[in-house]
């Protein structure tokens, strides 16, 4: 099969390498910015809580905060803090993600009830709707799959505070459903009231570049075979 590999053109391969290295780029781009604006924040606890940090390192002591001295560092607990899963029912659209998040760092949205889309939601929920109750857990977590379960008497944004880029794809109740971008640089899905079962899945480009790979050299082998001659032949 190594030597049929050689009948695919380069710019094929080539594209494969630079698809992974923008996915891993996009994602250490995200990181970097939400850290920096924690960093110059005026408030860094509220950005910091919007990314479901629960505690504060900072080598200087944080005015109007709590905070324990650890070495050359303060430690300051942050309350409150936005849980790593959470619902909510409102939304508004805000494609840029960097400055949805900027939004969010600086105080401009209340992430306990309401969240930065990159784009429509579907199902909407319904303007004015507010959930009696919501109970979430997230069921299974690795590095490239997380289950939440949710469940809701109203329909909402189910929001996962983990970096969203390329690759990642999620599934509702075993069902393919369309992976949002919330608040910039994190995973959302619209659900409908009821309960649910959601995967975020992680599948990299190298996957699926290995699997049309895979395919293409069969394929090709069978040509050859087909035509008689051999796999390695010129």
């Amino acid at each position: 099969m190594a030597a049929v590999r050689t009948h695919f053109k380069p710019e094929f391969v080539n594209r494969v390498d630079e698809v992974i290295e923008m996915a891993e780029g996009l994602a250490q781009t995200a990181a970097r910015h939400v850290a920096d604006s924690i960093d110059r924040a005026p408030d860094p606890s509220r950005a910091a809580g919007a990314a479901s940090a629960r505690a504060l390192w900072t080598p200087f002591q944080p005015p109007g905060l709590g905070s324990a001295k650890k070495g050359p560092f303060f430690l300051a607990p942050i309350n409150p803090y936005r849980s790593r899963l959470s619902f909510v029912t409102r939304y508004r659209i805000e494609a840029d993600a960097s400055r949805a998040w900027d939004r969010v760092a600086r105080g401009e949205v209340d992430w306990s009830r309401e969240v930065l889309l990159d784009r429509e939601p579907a199902p909407a929920p319904p303007a004015g709707a507010r959930p009696s109750y919501v109970v979430g857990r997230i069921a299974e977590d690795s590095p490239e799959l997380v289950i939440a379960e949710v469940n809701s008497d109203a329909a909402g944004i189910l929001v996962l505070t983990d970096l969203s880029y390329p690759g990642w794809s999620a599934r509702a109740d075993d069902r393919p459903v369309p992976l949002l971008r919330a608040d910039g640089f994190f995973r959302a899905v619209a659900l409908p009231a009821g309960a649910h079962r959601v995967a975020f899945r992680y599948r990299p480009a190298s996957f699926y570049a290995g699997a049309a790979v895979s395919l293409l050299a069969l394929v090709a082998g069978l040509a050859l075979l087909r035509r008689g001659e051999p796999a390695g032949a010129p």
